[in-house]
């Protein structure tokens, strides 16, 4: 008798290991981890060390989008300029010697469409050795017996690795991982961070461009966001950072509207600086021991901070865990927002 539902399961993990994309959702699915919690042979806990072993050895899940391709009657949407240097700098990318080998000795010539793309990864994910690594660390011990003492080398340790190569399919919204082998796949890998690395391009651009010859978009602006981490069961949203990758010619009201647009969609317009009052106020209290009642940190404010000085307790409680929140989960309390837990 199943004891909880797919839909349960995950709604669970998320509060543990936070947001998890749809291809690592798959990927728990598709290897019978989900049925297993679903079933009541294992434990949400027991899915959420698999998830952390899966990102320790294919990499983050969840914090790439897939960047837009061009397509030719879309110039009006991107902008002149921005179309225009994008189709230059592919043009210039067909004639390069790795893309020009790829095409020849893996796709014997004929490109693909991009529909395409997801399965032919996937087959190629069936072939060829796997390039996933298992290092074992070892710890020198000195072993005695009754004749002599020898040094013996143990495991301390293990932690998993694997080379992955980023493609997104014509519908994505998210940059797909896909642990490469040894041979075509791993090939790919290669050629996609070299002319990413050159071209400005993500390594999904690159990849898809190889396989189908469409023009990856060279954004003026990029953008990339963290997500929100979960550790030891807290959420760490005041670790969430904001990335801008920007091309010299974007001028400087550009990005300031760029930065706001940013800001907006992820939710953090309301964000507001605490004075220095309430900055110091939630350091102080954060640090009272916790066997100390309120009263007595509020009098050792009072006798430190004279000119910040409360006469109610209850108010200075108030301010104080209103102060920590702020700060710790800047997207969730603002102004006089009731507190939740």
């Amino acid at each position: 008798m199943k004891v909880m539902l797919a839909q349960d399961v995950r709604c669970e993990l998320e509060k543990v290991v936070g947001t998890i994309s749809d291809p690592a959702w798959n990927f728990l699915v598709e290897k019978l981890y989900v049925k297993e919690v679903e079933d009541g042979v294992s434990s949400v806990q027991d899915l959420a060390i698999t998830v952390r072993e899966y990102r320790r050895a294919f990499g983050p899940d969840s914090g790439e989008r897939a960047q837009p391709m061009m397509i030719p009657d879309r110039r009006e949407m991107y902008g002149t300029n921005t179309w225009a240097v994008s189709v230059l700098a592919a043009i210039r990318a067909r004639t390069d010697t790795e893309v020009v080998g790829f095409r020849e000795q893996v796709l014997n010539g004929e490109l693909m469409n991009w529909d395409e793309v997801p399965s032919w990864v996937e087959k190629q994910a069936t072939l060829g050795p796997p390039t996933t690594y298992l290092t074992l660390p070892m710890e020198q011990q000195k072993v005695r017996n009754q004749k002599f003492e020898v040094d013996l080398r143990t495991p301390s340790g293990m932690s998993f690795s694997a080379r992955v190569l980023k493609y997104a399919g014509p519908d994505d919204e998210s940059v797909r991982l896909q642990p490469t082998r040894r041979g075509p796949l791993e090939r790919l890998r290669q050629v996609s961070i070299s002319l990413a690395e050159s071209f400005a391009w993500m390594e999904s651009q690159a990849a898809v461009f190889v396989l189908t010859d469409i023009v990856p978009l060279l954004s003026p602006i990029r953008v990339t966001s963290s997500g929100e981490a979960i550790r030891d069961g807290y959420s760490i949203e005041w670790a969430k950072r904001i990335t801008l990758e920007i091309d010299p010619s974007v001028s400087p009201n550009e990005l300031v509207r760029a930065y706001q647009q940013v800001r907006l969609e992820g939710g953090h317009d309301r964000r507001r600086r605490l004075s220095e009052k309430h900055a110091m106020l939630a350091i102080f209290t954060a640090e009272r021991p916790e066997t100390q009642s309120w009263i007595d940190t509020l009098t050792n404010w009072n006798a430190e901070r004279p000119e910040w000085r409360y006469n109610h307790v209850s108010n200075f409680r108030r301010d104080a865990v209103r102060a920590q929140a702020r700060l710790l989960y800047p997207d969730r309390f603002h102004g006089q927002t009731r507190l939740r837990s």
